[in-house]
């Protein structure tokens, strides 16, 4: 009997040892944290606080919390790096790096990170909802808020033949849904995908699970396309729609001339290629008057996509698309996922397009990102 009990005492004692470390192990390493106290995990535990207080004990040992009097336990401020766990799965792994300090994942909402729009949104959400309670505006907007359509329209416009209406703009909950519903709503699933790389891993993600084939066209180390490659795959693949960064290429942070996007775009229209340009990093090309594809591209076969949550971050992760030709079948689409997204929340991001402070965010941004 006494040797059961001293069993189960030990066995207590590790689990709640083994608790604490993960979740130490989980806490912000750069600052101190304070743990709950004795009592309250004893009750959490449902153990003894005997069984507590030796665990917390030798975490004290091992010099990761320390006690102060009549205050509690904390934990101690830690810069060195955690050790990377090895696993088969790549997630695991971009996972355990992303928990280092000061490492971010790439294709994750930074540069956002750096310095977000987070506060001033909220701010304006809250002024708009005391100021109108009752919005005399449809309670449902399946292809998203009318004014932030307008918005976005209008910032994309850049002259009377390369014009958008918000009649050509559809806002989704997430980058990935409106790439689920283009793919679909213009017939490409399980067709042939050209992409630049490296490639976006969202993109990526969304065009295998939509059954297509992926074809790479490297980039060089000065972020131009290998054309020749390029000519070649459109002469001899069935390619039917090509991924291309607007300005900046990312994680490799080049940028493909003016010259070469004008001929890409030409060969793209030869072979009545989709063009799905992604915008995602559009705002942070250090050179303003950069050239886009939307510049050189078919119109007819050209979609533009983005999401608010690189440059604002994480309170505002919709995604959004702009397209003229097939529109009647993306209405149809959006009508069918019927996304519910905080009409006043959208509101506020069109504000803040419309006062310039997204304009005057990005060039705090990029004295950062330099």
């Amino acid at each position: 009997m006494n040797a059961n009990k001293t069993n189960k005492s030990n066995f207590a004692y590790q689990a709640v040892y083994t608790y604490l470390l993960n979740w130490i192990e989980a806490l912000p390493s750069d600052v101190e944290q304070r743990l709950p106290s004795l009592r309250q995990m004893a009750q959490r535990l449902n153990v003894s606080l005997t069984t507590i207080k030796y665990a917390y004990s030798l975490l004290e040992d091992e010099g990761l919390v320390y006690a102060r009097p009549k205050l509690g336990f904390y934990t101690r401020v830690c810069r060195s790096v955690l050790p990377i766990e090895r696993s088969a799965s790549l997630l695991d792994t971009v996972f355990s790096s992303a928990r280092q300090p000061g490492m971010l994942a790439l294709s994750s909402d930074a540069p956002a990170m750096l310095l977000s729009l987070e506060r001033p949104l909220l701010m304006i959400e809250r002024e708009l909802a005391r100021r109108y309670p009752r919005s005399s505006a449809p309670l449902y907007q399946p292809f998203g808020e009318l004014e932030l359509r307008s918005v976005l329209a209008d910032r994309y416009t850049r002259s009377p033949h390369r014009c958008w209406q918000a009649e050509h703009v559809f806002i989704g909950c997430d980058l990935r849904s409106v790439l689920e519903l283009s793919l679909r709503g213009l017939s490409l699933d399980g067709k042939v995908a050209l992409v630049e790389s490296p490639c976006s891993w969202v993109v990526l993600r969304q065009l295998l699970a939509a059954g297509m084939t992926i074809i790479e066209v490297p980039l060089a180390e000065d972020g131009r396309l290998d054309l020749l490659q390029l000519r070649r795959v459109l002469d001899t693949e069935p390619v039917s729609v090509a991924f291309l960064s607007s300005t900046t290429n990312v994680p490799q942070g080049g940028m493909v001339s003016a010259a070469d996007k004008q001929q890409v775009c030409r060969w793209l229209a030869e072979h009545d290629v989709w063009l799905f340009e992604n915008d995602s990093y559009g705002e942070f090309c250090f050179q303003p008057a950069a050239a886009r594809y939307r510049d050189f591209a078919n119109p007819d076969r050209l979609l533009v996509f983005s999401a608010f949550d690189k440059v604002i971050g994480a309170e505002a992760p919709y995604g959004y698309l702009l397209c003229r030709g097939h529109t009647e079948q993306l209405r149809h689409l959006f009508l069918q996922r019927a996304f519910r997204l905080s009409p006043i929340r959208q509101k506020a991001i069109a504000k803040l397009f419309t006062t310039r402070r997204v304009e005057l965010h990005v060039k705090a941004l990029h004295k950062l990102l330099h």
